[in-house]
């Protein structure tokens, strides 16, 4: 319940749904029936207000390009506008199947910043070392952030990260797919 403020502001619609959700599991029914009827409250909010989340992504490697494929086949719920990366020869993978102009690739995150791009979120898929610096950043540039393992190098980067996320009211989730992958 303490998520739910904060996802308020930032995805409205899914925190009416994570309200369903709670009311439901809150009245004591059981889990399948909470489950059922959560899932389609909030395929109902969701259906009549869809999600489009304005997505950057930082970082053409192998696991963001994972997380590209799943825009690229549910483009009513995010589009990618912008890519940062310092190989430009990435740049060619992503372009024609977003239709993304030449503008719309960058080498830096202040480059996507100064461009006048609206972002709404980002996805964050560079090496480690770079996972402190870049999300502090997107955070400060009034963004949310979908980030890969490991959230940062010391536990005090982390404890950061968490407290300018508090700060700025942007949301900072932490990947652990491949935990799952084949």
């Amino acid at each position: 319940a303490d998520i739910l403020p904060v996802l308020s502001v930032a995805f409205p619609n899914v925190a009416k749904g994570m309200s369903i959700f709670t009311a439901a599991l809150s009245s004591g029914t059981g889990i399948v029936n909470v489950l059922k009827g959560a899932v389609s409250g909030l395929w109902t909010v969701l259906s009549a207000h869809p999600i489009l989340a304005v997505v950057a992504a930082v970082g053409l490697g192998n696991r963001t390009c994972k997380y590209l494929h799943y825009i690229a086949e549910h483009q009513d719920v995010a589009e990618l506008v912008a890519v940062v990366d310092i190989d430009e020869t990435r740049f060619d993978q992503v372009k024609g199947k977003f239709s993304l102009s030449p503008e719309s690739c960058f080498k830096t995150l202040e480059e996507i910043a100064d461009s006048g791009i609206e972002v709404d979120a980002c996805i964050i898929g560079t090496p480690d070392i770079h996972h402190y610096e870049m999300t502090l950043k997107s955070l400060h540039y009034g963004w949310h952030v979908l980030l890969e393992k490991p959230m940062a190098q010391t536990q005090a980067e982390c404890e950061e990260i968490a407290r300018v996320s508090k700060q700025t009211g942007k949301l900072v989730s932490i990947c652990y797919v491949l935990r799952y992958h084949p």
